[in-house]
């Protein structure tokens, strides 16, 4: 067993902290815990850094009428820069979860920002040379996917690190909700900052075929004309207003982002994690934290690709991009708002996430369905009912994710937060990057995706179903810890520095 307060334990004493000092208490029952409430603020900048690095790599799907028309490219660049964004994330996870281990949240922190603001930067250029603005922004995404490691799979770390068990799904769930907002902000900037291209354009009509429906018009703008230049320069001050945030997100963490609380706001934060490599081997051959992280990556990989794509798959039923950013952006927001919401109340009934996982996902596949008959023209076409679905999927997608963040850390524990959540991402990006390289199959359509949207969620329920909930963490917290006067003989300290018994009266002091 991995021995508790590692970090505290000395010689056979422990410390705690008493009025803001440390002092060895040794034959006495001792609460070595404190909460410091600096950690709203950290919090605020890494959801910051989660959300800027969303908005980034979100950028083209919302805005990919405008941007083909100002720059002649069509869906299958949108759908690369996208992949070119997930590369990196897929690639480096391991990697970014050994840098979080051995050198902590500030350093991890600090790179991510960095590449952040270089890769948003890089993409300015393009005013001064649109003729290559495609491969500035081919590498501006590949940037920035370096930073997805960290602020996808940093959360469920930092809450760890930050804060008590009883706030720590909600902190889990602010920092990943926010993240998700940055695509929805994406479908809102973007339209808003930039003119839409049905102006002043060459109409083309173009069929295909959803369902069995000849449906849509493809919408081309000739780039010699007018509008073209306004639709170049709006894009462009997109390009700066991103690069602006990034430049004073970097700023702000350079001022002041310490890598973990002086002390541990839980037992669990302070217990020692196994180290890199044998963690990372005993996660690999962890049966439970497969089932879940399978359970999560497939549908939630799939559906995040799915949802920054809409503008292209309600394209083909007459909605327009900006029309489409708006359901976008409100499938996003009430996905956060509800999973702020149930995380809060897995904080209180923290044992029952499994019941709230399968709930969610059993719902969500029936809006999801009921959006693909609409869709292939089984059911009445109005736009009520498909907003209606595609936003209650995504309130019931969206919202399970902090969830299962948890629910993997506690499942994979004594194996540490950063390798358990940044290998769930690694999985969850990996299903994004093949569903985007399908996609560049040609004549395949729009309706595909859909059916493998529903044909993901569906999968899940089962293997949610046999997984089996296991709380390794939470049964620290929820032990009593009494330390004795350590054996004469130095061999012996070790198993007898402390006794655990089952209650539950671990407290945190507010600093």
């Amino acid at each position: 067993m991995v021995d508790l307060l590692n970090d505290s334990v000395s010689g056979g004493s422990l410390e705690s902290i008493d009025r803001g000092e440390k002092e060895p208490l040794v034959g006495t029952r001792v609460t070595a815990t404190a909460v410091y409430t600096r950690r709203w603020y950290l919090l605020l900048l890494f959801s910051l850094c989660c959300m800027l690095w969303t908005l980034i790599w979100a950028t083209w799907g919302p805005i990919a009428q405008s941007a083909e028309a100002a720059f002649s490219w069509d869906d299958s660049n949108i759908a690369l820069f996208l992949w070119v964004g997930n590369v990196p994330f897929a690639a480096l996870c391991i990697p970014y979860s050994w840098l979080m281990d051995h050198r902590g949240l500030r350093v991890s922190m600090l790179l991510a920002c960095f590449v952040m603001a270089a890769g948003a930067g890089l993409r300015c250029i393009g005013l001064y040379d649109f003729d290559n603005f495609q491969w500035l922004v081919y590498a501006g995404q590949f940037l920035n996917g370096i930073a997805g490691p960290f602020t996808q799979g940093g959360c469920a770390l930092f809450s760890n690190l930050w804060f008590p068990p009883g706030q720590r799904a909600t902190a889990t769930a602010i920092s990943t909700l926010i993240g998700y907002m940055g695509s929805s902000l994406a479908f809102i900037l973007g339209p808003l900052i930039i003119p839409g291209s049905t102006s002043d354009a060459d109409i083309i009509t173009t069929t295909i075929n959803p369902g069995g429906r000849n449906l849509t018009q493809y919408l081309i703008m000739d780039p010699q004309s007018a509008n073209n230049t306004d639709l170049q320069d709006g894009i462009m001050r997109y390009m700066y207003y991103q690069a602006g945030a990034a430049g004073l997100l970097l700023v702000l963490v350079l001022i002041y982002f310490p890598d973990k609380p002086p002390v541990p706001p839980s037992l669990s934060a302070a217990t020692e994690r196994e180290e890199f490599r044998p963690g990372l081997a005993k996660l690999i051959r962890n049966k439970q934290f497969w089932m879940i992280s399978l359970a999560y990556s497939l549908p939630v990989g799939i559906f995040e690709v799915w949802d920054i794509g809409l503008d292209v798959i309600l394209n083909a039923i007459n909605i327009d991009q900006t029309e489409a950013g708006w359901i976008g952006f409100y499938s996003v927001i009430a996905g956060c708002g509800t999973g702020l919401i149930i995380s809060r109340f897995a904080d209180i009934f923290f044992r029952q996430l499994k019941l709230f996982l399968v709930l969610f996902y059993i719902v969500s596949a029936v809006f999801i369905l009921w959006f693909i008959f609409i869709y292939i023209g089984l059911l009445p076409t109005d736009d009520v009912s498909i907003k209606a679905a595609i936003i209650l999927s995504g309130v019931f997608l969206d919202g399970c994710s902090p969830l299962f963040y948890e629910l993997v850390c506690e499942a994979a524990y004594p194996v540490g937060e950063g390798v358990s959540s940044c290998f769930l991402q690694m999985m969850t990006i990996i299903a994004g990057v093949v569903f985007l390289s399908i996609q560049e199959i040609p004549n395949l359509g729009t309706t595909w995706m859909n059916w493998c949207l529903f044909g993901s969620v569906c999968g899940a329920v089962p293997l949610l179903l046999l997984a089996k909930e296991r709380y390794g963490r939470s049964d620290i917290d929820a032990k009593e810890i009494i330390v004795h006067e350590p054996p004469e003989n130095p061999s012996m300290q070790r198993d007898h520095a402390h006794q655990i018994h089952d209650s539950d009266t671990t407290t945190a002091v507010e600093v």
